[in-house]
C-alpha cells in the first residue's frame, strides 16, 4: 500500500505537469483532472465552444490521450425568449454530438442550468437518507450520547455533506430548501436524543442551526475573499471612493450594482455585499 501511495502521488505529479500548458482562449477551470470552459456570447452561433473543443482534441493527439466524449457535457444557460435552444447547434468532438444537460455535477456541486439549487439539495438530502441509517444503528447499539461520540460521526458523516460548498449555494436557497436541510439536523438529533426538542438538542450537544452555520461559513469566506491574494478578489465591484475630504465614521467600501432581475443577488458577492460582510 506504501508503494501505491507513492506511485499514485507520482502519476498525479506527472499528470499536472503534463496540462500545465493546455489552456484555453476563452474562460476556463482547471481542478487536477476536470476542466470546464465556459462562453458569454450575445450571439446564437458563437462558435467559441466549438473552436475550443477542436483545440482540446488537438491537443489530446499531440499528447497522447483521449478525450472520455461520454463524460463530456455541454450545458445551456439562457433566460430570454428571442431564441430556441433546439436552435443552438451542439457541441461536436470526434465527430459525436456531446450530450446537452440542464444539471451537471461539477466538483461535488449540482449546478442546474435554471441556476436554481433545488436539484443540489435534492442530491445532498438523499446521500445523507442513506448515512442516517448509520447513526440510528449506532443509536440502537448502545452508544451513549452523552459522551457526545454519536455527535461527532452525526457532524463527520452527515453534516459535513449538508455544507459541502455552501458558501456557493447558500445565498440561492429558498425558505423551502432551507427547511428541508435543517429537517435532516433535526431527524438526527431525534434519534440521539428522542426525549428531547430540536431546541433542547441543539443545546445538549453543543450544535446550532444549520442554516445559521451557513450563513458563519459564506461570512467567513467572503472575509476571505476580500484579501487581495485570493483567488476571487478580481470578482469584488471596485471600491467607493470618498469625494468628501473628511469622513466621519467607517463607510462600507462595495456597492452591488443594481439589476431588474433578483437572480443576480443570489450569488455569494452581491449576497455578502448586501448584508454589508
Amino acid at each position: 500500500m506504501r508503494y501505491t501511495n507513492l506511485l499514485f502521488t507520482y502519476l498525479l505529479t506527472y499528470f499536472k505537469l503534463i496540462i500545465n500548458d493546455f489552456n484555453f482562449d476563452l474562460g476556463y477551470v482547471k481542478y487536477v483532472d476536470d476542466t470546464t470552459a465556459f462562453s458569454i456570447s450575445n450571439n446564437l452561433c458563437d462558435c467559441s465552444l466549438q473552436e475550443a473543443a477542436d483545440y482540446l482534441v488537438s491537443w489530446t493527439i499531440v499528447n497522447g490521450m483521449l478525450i472520455n466524449t461520454n463524460k463530456t457535457k455541454e450545458m445551456v444557460i439562457y433566460f430570454g425568449k428571442q431564441w430556441c435552444l433546439d436552435d443552438v447547434p451542439p457541441l461536436c468532438i470526434n465527430n459525436m454530438n456531446i450530450e446537452r444537460v440542464v444539471t451537471f455535477k461539477l466538483l461535488g456541486v449540482v449546478i442546474s442550468s435554471d441556476l436554481t439549487w433545488d436539484a443540489h439539495v435534492s442530491y445532498i438530502l438523499s446521500k445523507c437518507a442513506k448515512r442516517i441509517y448509520c447513526i440510528w444503528n449506532l443509536s440502537k447499539a448502545g452508544v451513549p450520547a452523552c459522551d457526545c461520540d454519536i455527535v461527532y460521526i452525526y457532524c463527520s458523516v452527515v453534516r459535513s455533506v449538508l455544507e459541502y460548498a455552501c458558501a456557493v449555494w447558500h445565498p440561492g436557497l429558498s425558505n423551502k430548501l432551507s427547511k428541508d436541510i435543517e429537517r435532516i439536523q433535526k431527524r438526527c438529533l431525534k434519534i440521539i436524543y428522542p426525549n428531547l426538542s430540536y431546541s433542547e438538542a441543539l443545546e445538549k450537544s453543543g450544535l446550532i442551526r444549520l442554516d445559521s452555520r451557513r450563513e458563519e461559513i459564506t461570512q467567513c469566506t467572503f472575509r476571505q475573499v476580500k484579501c487581495s491574494t485570493h483567488p476571487l478578489h478580481y470578482l469584488l465591484p471596485p471600491q467607493k471612493v470618498s469625494t468628501s475630504q473628511m469622513t466621519l465614521r467607517p463607510t462600507y467600501p462595495f456597492s452591488a450594482p443594481k439589476c431588474k432581475k433578483t437572480r443576480y443577488g443570489r450569488d455569494l458577492i452581491p449576497y455578502c455585499i448586501a448584508k454589508k460582510y
